[in-house]
């Protein structure tokens, strides 16, 4: 990692831990019962389920419908109210996702429905994103093409995770070296790895980060958080057995009881995501390189993400108004399947369900950020083979 980048990552954490948290236990305790109690899906009924336990778990309790089908505007009120996720973010999540997954203005949480989409036919839901929102490496989910699904949590990772906090107490520095070991594991399994630009740069620390950051339970004790076993096993399904080992319930993910959100007002948007991206990167540089295997196992080829962006992108910039929302923008237009018309849809759609809001000044302006050089991006993509969806399906045996 470069090292400007260490330093403004070093600079931005002793601002954001020097920051006292608030805890209202009214304001951020989050109902369980009643209208939210837990009811399992049905499966046979067609309630869909997938990859994303925070996703499955707003289904379970009626936060979202529990048929798994949402609206844009179901998604981005529910991962913000209930999680506390940064309005600008969950509307670019929400909207990525209904546009190249779902019908442009609803997104299955788990495969396919019968939505229609109208450049992909029939959309594939969460579980049919891979390399478009889903990717390799995730935390307790297997690649696509080795284990033959993106979606069922893996027990023996899920129990080995476990088993790497000695006092109950998940932390962001343990998970990021449990991202390393992830992605070593992909490099040396998966022939088709790949670790693009959005699924690698965006989607895959927020699958990580949102552990600590938006799972964790908050008290007067804890105001900033704290990830313990006992949440861990509610939001992933998981069921801890007499002999002591563990049990998988797929798609039975719950919000705990006496589970308290994060601070009104201190949500996760743009500035603490992009700290948790670069934090990660000052101890794994290789988080931003991005590239794939090649064919074979432990032939990952990357270039890292500052000089593939032709030495424009200034990361201390980022951090300032808009423009990480815009750098997630110009990714888009550096992957082979996005174009410079489809990325200016989703910009527009963002700020006018922004514009929308109640009392409502957000937007997103783009103006001031250089760009990048995307067709060299794309032509340097097109070399690995699971950029190109090879390998998106398992091996024959």
């Amino acid at each position: 990692m470069k090292p400007h980048i260490v330093a403004l990552t070093l600079a931005l954490a002793d601002r954001a831990l020097s920051q006292s948290l608030p805890f209202d236990a009214d304001a951020q305790l989050i109902s369980t019962s009643g209208e939210h109690k837990f009811v399992p899906p049905n499966f046979k009924a067609g309630d869909q389920r997938g990859p994303c336990p925070a996703l499955n778990a707003l289904a379970n309790h009626n936060y979202l419908p529990h048929n798994g089908v949402a609206t844009i505007g179901r998604l981005i009120i529910a991962t913000v109210k209930i999680y506390g996720l940064g309005m600008i973010v969950a509307c670019f999540l929400s909207v990525y996702g209904a546009i190249f997954d779902g019908d442009y203005k609803r997104l299955s949480i788990g495969g396919k429905t019968n939505l229609i989409n109208l450049f992909f036919s029939r959309p594939g839901g969460l579980i049919g994103s891979h390399n478009n929102y889903e990717g390799d490496a995730s935390p307790f989910r297997g690649d696509q093409y080795t284990t033959g699904n993106n979606y069922k949590l893996l027990i023996d990772v899920f129990t080995a995770f476990l088993n790497r906090s000695k006092d109950n107490n998940y932390t962001f520095d343990i998970i990021t070296q449990f991202r390393a070991d992830r992605r070593k594991h992909s490099v040396q399994t998966n022939p088709y790895f790949f670790y693009g630009l959005f699924p690698g740069v965006i989607a895959s620390p927020g699958a990580f980060a949102f552990m600590p950051r938006l799972m964790a339970n908050h008290s007067a004790e804890h105001p900033e958080g704290h990830l313990t076993r006992e949440v861990l096993l509610q939001f992933f399904a998981v069921k801890q057995r007499d002999d002591g080992t563990y049990e998988y319930n797929e798609g039975n993910e719950r919000i705990p009881d006496n589970w308290y959100r994060r601070p009104l007002g201190f949500e996760y948007g743009q500035v603490p995501f992009l700290l948790d991206i670069l934090a990660m990167a000052a101890k794994h540089p290789e988080f931003l390189s991005v590239g794939g295997n090649t064919g074979e196992v432990d032939s990952f080829a990357g270039a890292d993400l500052t000089d593939l962006t032709g030495g424009v992108l200034n990361f201390q910039d980022l951090a300032k108004g808009d423009n990480f929302a815009c750098f997630v923008f110009q990714l888009l237009k550096m992957t082979p399947k996005f174009t410079e018309q489809t990325v200016a849809a989703i910009l527009d759609i963002i700020n006018g369900g922004l514009g929308a809001l109640p009392n409502s000044t957000l937007g997103i302006d783009c103006s001031q950020l250089p760009g990048f050089d995307s067709k060299m991006a794309r032509s340097y993509f097109r070399g690995f083979p699971g950029s190109e969806g090879v390998g998106l399906k398992p091996r024959k045996q």
